[in-house]
């Protein structure tokens, strides 16, 4: 199981060093000898610990088609032939795909060689983008919006188009680094909750306005040294250096269809403070 998919409110599982033996509920001491009139201490059972959240795929019945026994519900095979590469379409689409997922599918097949967690989430390629895939991914993120309850899914690409079309259905682009040759992933995240920032409704005090006038800022003049300084400061975190060059290259192109990238630079005295 990995850190990433887990549930709060789900059980915890035991440490190792409990050796998976259940916690025998300890009881006060009660003194040998009791004071005359004075009450007699009952028992106290200490509350049982939460256990660590179970890994999503033990609750969903996902099939991935590789590892699992059994073939998959009616209700998920589709969407396990969108995670193997599978489904309909005629000569076209077919020859799109083998030329699309050539490569892809080799990298893909690598990672999960190397990280087997990985073959037990939804996997996204480039070739659900293309205008005769069957299914879309428009289709597909349906289906893991009402089927799969972890908010990530993960994919061996980083190219921008995909970038841009995995935001237009509603994710947003994560990063992780993974074990072997391939170093890194892409973990798009479909948030089940969002919040929505009211300006009108935004309260700004005379102290807050007094200080802002030093300040001017500017829209989409530094976009890549907003993205490095965002590293510098914070850690690569999930800007890892495949996805950071995926936001430039998506930036420098223009956008793509109606997703664009943007930047809102802050300057102070002329030098470069925020963004």
């Amino acid at each position: 199981p990995h850190p990433l998919f887990r549930e709060e409110n789900q059980p915890r599982p035991r440490p190792p060093h409990c050796g998976g033996e259940p916690v025998r509920p300890r009881t006060a001491a009660v003194p040998a000898r009791q004071v005359e009139g004075q009450r007699r201490p009952r028992p106290r059972t200490p509350r049982p610990r939460r256990l660590a959240a179970r890994p999503l795929w033990h609750q969903v019945p996902l099939w991935c088609g590789s590892s699992s026994p059994q073939p998959p519900p009616p209700a998920l095979a589709c969407l396990s032939l969108a995670m193997l590469g599978g489904g309909g379409g005629g000569k076209d689409s077919k020859k799109q795909k083998k030329q699309s997922a050539g490569s892809g599918q080799k990298d893909e097949a690598t990672i999960v060689k190397h990280n087997p967690w990985l073959s037990r989430i939804p996997c996204l390629s480039p070739a659900m983008t293309l205008p005769n895939a069957d299914p879309s991914l428009a289709d597909i993120t349906d289906r893991i919006a009402r089927m799969w309850r972890s908010d990530f899914s993960w994919s061996a690409s980083f190219d921008p188009v995909f970038l841009a079309a995995l935001m237009r259905e509603g994710y947003l682009p994560t990063a992780h680094d993974v074990e072997g040759p391939i170093k890194y992933v892409l973990l798009p995240k479909l948030h089940e909750n969002r919040c929505l920032l009211s300006f009108p409704d935004l309260v700004v005090n005379r102290s807050a306005r007094r200080a802002s006038r030093r300040f001017h800022i500017s829209i989409d003049q530094r976009f890549d040294e907003v993205v490095d300084l965002c590293i510098e400061q914070h850690g690569e975190s999930w800007l890892h250096p495949p996805i950071a060059e995926g936001f430039k290259l998506l930036f420098r192109m223009g956008g793509e269809g109606k997703v664009k990238m943007r930047s809102v630079e802050c300057y102070e005295e002329g030098q470069l403070v925020a963004g």
